[in-house]
């Protein structure tokens, strides 16, 4: 039985071969890095890299291995997103191992905080010291009276959950992005596993 078909069986209340299992398929459902790093060590897997997805909760994308070894039945589609080498760059996780973060998310690391920067160089996210996720530090609507919807992304680019997207997101906006998404689908409904 194929990945799409034992989660179609449950999914339509009928016994597949096993239970489905979803791990990184959506961001309830991910890894963090610093997890995912430490489940690498004791395992003694040195290769592959550890790429952050979802910069403000940390999530990793499993990569082969981790869907191979335990029985993954569903991925995430944004994976397929993350594989220009081009958009990424080297960051250390809160816990010092080694970690890959979109290059257009300016992360420094400011007295004990790492901290999100953004275009008009405000701080709108951090990571406390001691704490291995970002937390929101500007609030656009708060104190505003009367909202003016027509600058609803400038609100948004000073959301974390907004400016720090992930690659599928981050590729939304381009006129491709539609036709790409549903050929990786396809490309993804076709194989037994990634």
């Amino acid at each position: 039985m194929t990945h799409r078909e034992r989660i179609l069986q449950a999914i339509n209340h009928k016994e597949p071969d096993k239970i489905p299992v979803d791990c990184g398929s959506d961001r309830s459902t991910g890894i963090t890095a610093v997890a995912y790093n430490a489940l690498k060590k004791y395992l003694n897997i040195n290769n592959g890299e550890t790429k952050i997805y979802d910069v403000v909760q940390q999530l990793a994308i499993p990569e082969k291995w981790y869907l191979e070894l335990f029985q993954i039945d569903s991925v995430d589609l944004a994976r397929f997103f993350a594989e220009n080498t081009q958009e990424w760059k080297d960051w250390i996780l809160p816990d010092g191992s080694p970690a890959k973060l979109p290059k257009w998310i300016d992360i420094q690391k400011r007295d004990k905080e790492w901290v999100c920067i953004d275009q008009d160089s405000d701080i709108i996210a951090k990571i406390p010291d001691s704490s291995y996720f970002f937390e929101q530090t500007i609030w656009p609507l708060y104190g505003i009276k009367s909202v003016n919807y027509n600058k609803l992304p400038n609100y948004m680019n000073k959301v974390m959950w907004g400016y720090m997207s992930d690659p599928l997101w981050r590729n939304a906006k381009k006129e491709t992005f539609l036709n790409r998404l549903m050929k990786k689908r396809k490309m993804l409904m076709k194989k037994v596993i990634m």
